[in-house]
């Protein structure tokens, strides 16, 4: 019951159902069946993560991405066209500008359409329709451009309106419909800019030989308006337009976060020059000696390396910290740039440079999933939608910034004769501006955060590492009970040592004064305490416990590999459930725990508390924080309301836990050892405590505006 490092914030909140019942309960075989369950609900939303309507879904906002994004993520092609075709080559100054206008303002606008999607929920429905439309409107228009100031109006800024107004409100449907496997629904979403971006380089090189820009872009409109009509029908809200919010307050406040400031800092110089090869790769295989096919070549092995890059940072970001996913796309960026695009003087390797960097540079966008959730640990209430709007406008930035910079890098010619291979070329300032840019992208650490190794048994070296340091929290975790107790009283001594005016042993869970160590790690920890209150230890540092008894987290579902919750990624499994299994819809009551209580809090509060009490300059000897107090039955009934079924509870005799105890006492099972004693503990009020006879100072009296997250609220995010 104790977590181990930082707290994972959820990515979440969905306001489910309310549901009003009546249960009659049958005793039979030991097993509570519900015989009656009436249950009356406007609306009861399909599943999340899965079902065939979310995988619909999906499949449509897949579709979606290809339509809208593949188009401008192919301007590359159009840009060949353009310079070497009337009206448009006389005035090629401007030509690049049209693709990363369209790009850069659907970008840029990003958090303007988020922000009115969230002021405005009911806008979010017709707004797809009315942005297929503009997307329509923008292509034809185009056909008509007898200059390169019209296709920029049309081509660009029309079109990327009309694909802003698509592309939001399917952003913020995806974050309804999947919960667990954001980061792969994400993936693969995304991913649909590079299926596009395979397809449509053929088609579009194939019609612009053949026929003319003006029958291309008809074509393509044409595409999009019947398309438009199925896709319009299986992306939809999971949550009816009736259920959504009223207009709500748009929080900001995120931008001031350091840890944010990085993230998007990384992004924009990431995208700098994300989109140079996107669009100088066909012109570049065309320097080479490449004929048509292979110069479309080039863009489609980049746009369906994008593919397959998308989906594996996005399960990355499922299973990993999000700067291990950018530091996987920064490593293989750069070096495909470098090694490469800069070497390639053949079209064999400008293909690998174009597959290998668009596996990697391609699947960056991914990685907005995890900036997210590290956004939300910091600032819970922060829409995620407006994050990933504000990301965008980055990328939009380096999207708008690329076209004059890169002309103005050609131009230059300084590399020309004096360097060798692709670097002697008039593409050599953008092959090594790419580079560099992949490699500034990467640089995401917060230089306040120094990780250190230490060793527990070498005491000067633990007391060096904790010099200059004013608290220590210790939140180690272990059912080894001896080395958890050495260590813990080791780095007692050593803050003491290196002058640490207080610490936080690693207690964190039931009250100790409470409770009876009968579980086996407790009684470690009791001779912690013990030591703790010592006079030697007492009279030079103070010693504070916090008591939030239950996380909450023990009750959102195990990732997939079962080896954390998916509401954290430091807590550490107990490996077995509590009362309830909300996957299995049952739980377990030993006789009399029915209206036994249990104090929750959700480890999030925690580590919001705990770091506000650092502000402090006196602490007491104990803080208790409770966001939840509940009977047993209570807590079943709440994760039927969840769940919105009921639950088969399993009725368990007193006799019948004494054996299955012993049981697991003669097959050295800890784990059952563990989930035996836990029922008599709730049994005698171990899990509770009583506000008015508790010996901690409860940390709401300190800080009166304290508000805990309901247990209901919590697993609404995560069921």
């Amino acid at each position: 019951m104790v977590p181990s490092t930082a707290v994972e914030q959820s990515d979440r909140v969905l306001q489910g159902p309310t549901c009003q019942w009546e249960r009659e309960e049958v005793e039979k075989g030991g097993v509570m069946h519900d015989v009656q369950w009436s249950q009356q609900q406007e609306f009861s939303p399909p599943p999340a993560d899965g079902g065939t309507q979310a995988w619909l879904f999906l499949a449509g906002c897949f579709c979606i991405e290809a339509l809208v994004w593949g188009f401008p993520f192919s301007f590359g092609l159009f840009q060949d066209y353009y310079s070497r075709h009337e009206p448009f080559k006389s005035d090629p100054s401007g030509i690049s500008a049209i693709g990363t206008s369209a790009l850069g303002i659907m970008y840029l606008g990003s958090p303007l359409s988020f922000a009115a999607m969230r002021y405005w929920p009911l806008a979010r429905r017709w707004s797809t329709a009315a942005g297929f439309a503009l997307l329509i409107i923008s292509l034809f228009a185009s056909s008509f451009a007898t200059a390169v100031s019209p296709l920029i109006a049309t081509q660009g800024v029309l079109y990327a309106i009309g694909g802003s107004l698509v592309y939001t409100p399917v952003i913020i449907f995806v974050d309804e419909w999947f919960i667990r496997r954001k980061g792969l629904a994400f993936g693969v979403m995304w991913a649909g800019t590079g299926f596009s971006g395979v397809v449509v380089p053929f088609m579009m090189s194939w019609l612009l030989g053949r026929y003319s820009f003006k029958i291309t872009l008809r074509v393509w409109a044409i595409i999009l308006a019947i398309l438009s009509i199925p896709l319009l029908i299986v992306v939809k809200p999971r949550i009816p337009e009736r259920q959504q919010h009223q207009p709500r307050y748009i929080d900001l406040r995120f931008l001031k976060e350091r840890a944010f400031m990085i993230l998007q800092l990384g992004n924009i110089l990431e995208s700098l020059g994300f989109f140079m090869p996107t669009v100088y790769l066909p012109s570049y295989a065309r320097s080479i000696g490449a004929k048509n096919a292979a110069v479309t070549a080039t863009v489609s092995l980049l746009n369906g390396a994008m593919v397959f890059g998308c989906i594996f940072v996005g399960i990355l970001i499922d299973r990993f910290h999000v700067t291990t996913a950018i530091l996987v796309c920064t490593i293989g960026a750069t070096i495909s740039t470098f090694l490469f695009w800069g070497l390639a003087v053949t079209l064999p390797l400008l293909c690998i440079f174009s597959m290998i960097y668009g596996f990697f540079a391609g699947g960056f966008s991914s990685t907005y999933t995890g900036i997210v959730k590290e956004i939300r640990k910091g600032n819970p209430g922060v829409d995620s939608g407006m994050v990933f709007g504000m990301l965008a406008a980055g990328r939009g930035v380096g999207s708008v910034i690329c076209g004059p910079l890169s002309e103005t890098l050609m131009r230059k010619q300084a590399w020309v004769g004096h360097a060798a291979l692709g670097y002697g070329t008039v593409y050599g300032p953008l092959i090594v501006f790419t580079g560099v840019t992949a490699v500034l992208g990467g640089r995401f650490d917060d230089p306040r955060i120094t990780w250190s190794k230490v060793d527990y048994s070498d005491k000067s070296s633990l007391t060096e590492a904790l010099r200059g340091i004013e608290t220590c929290i210790s939140t180690a975790a272990s059912f080894d009970d001896k080395s958890f107790a050495e260590g813990q009283i080791a780095l007692v001594e050593a803050c003491i040592a290196a002058g640490v005016s207080r610490f936080v042993p690693s207690e964190f869970e039931l009250d100790p004064h409470t409770r009876k160590d009968r579980i086996p790690y407790l009684a470690a920890k009791r001779k912690v305490l013990l030591y703790l209150d010592t006079p030697a230890v007492r009279d030079q540092i103070q010693c504070t416990i916090f008591t939030p008894g239950i996380f909450y987290d023990y009750y959102s579902p195990m990732t997939e590999d079962g080896k954390r919750h998916m509401s954290s990624e430091s807590l550490v499994p107990i490996g077995f459930d509590m009362v309830v299994d909300l996957n299995s819809c049952r739980a377990e009551l030993v006789d009399g725990m029915e209206d036994k209580r249990i104090r929750f809090t959700a480890v999030e509060d925690v580590g919001k508390y705990v770091a506000k009490a650092l502000e402090l300059e006196n602490w007491p000897d104990q803080f208790l924080m409770s966001g939840e107090n509940l009977t047993c039955m209570e807590l079943i009934e709440l994760c039927e309301r969840v769940r919105e079924k009921p639950f088969e509870i399993e009725r368990i005799s007193i006799a019948d836990m004494e054996n299955k105890m012993d049981e697991a006492k003669k097959a050295n099972d800890m784990m059952g050892v563990f989930k035996w004693i836990t029922p008599p503990c709730i049994l005698e009020g171990e899990f509770w405590w009583d506000d008015k006879s508790a010996q901690g100072v409860n940390i709401t009296t300190v800080f009166p505006e304290a508000k805990f997250k309901s247990l209901e609220e919590f697993l609404r995010e995560w069921w």
